[in-house]
């Protein structure tokens, strides 16, 4: 019985050893430096027009005269009553959902709304296959 626990100990102590020596030769290997600690850089000229970028894209659907607050301020003259979720990738990929708060989203209803923010969009002399639009209610399971 005594050579049984022995061996046990044994096994567990070598265990114990390989895995300290594990950890260690793990954190010798990235303290060496294989991993960079300098986080990566942007130069100014490229923030810069990061920045000017991401203004343009707010103006275009948020600004007085953007996409978005066009189509809501219309949509709100006809009665509407709803929320809007809005995610830009580029001018040129835009997708809106506008979930309807006051209204079910019958066919009726999202062709309305569908209609409304298109004419918006061709006021504006957009390209409309920019746009993915889709219409909703607050029963619907969110999608994106």
């Amino acid at each position: 019985m005594y050579l049984l626990k022995k061996s046990k100990v044994t096994l567990i102590g070598t265990i114990v050893i390989l895995v300290v020596i594990t950890f260690l030769f793990i954190n010798h290997t990235f303290s060496k430096g294989d991993i960079s600690e300098v986080p990566p850089t942007i130069s100014t000229q490229q923030q810069a027009e990061n920045e000017r970028k991401v203004a343009e894209i707010e103006n275009f659907v948020y600004g007085d005269s953007g996409i978005i607050k066009q189509a809501n301020d219309e949509l709100v003259k006809k009665g509407y009553r709803f929320q809007t979720l809005v995610m830009v990738n580029s001018v040129d990929d835009v997708q809106v959902k506008y979930i309807l708060t006051s209204k079910e989203a019958t066919e009726s209803e999202q062709e309305s709304v569908k209609s409304i923010f298109f004419e918006i969009v061709k006021k504006n002399n957009l390209d409309s296959n920019a746009f993915n639009l889709k219409v909703a209610d607050s029963d619907d399971e969110p999608d994106w």
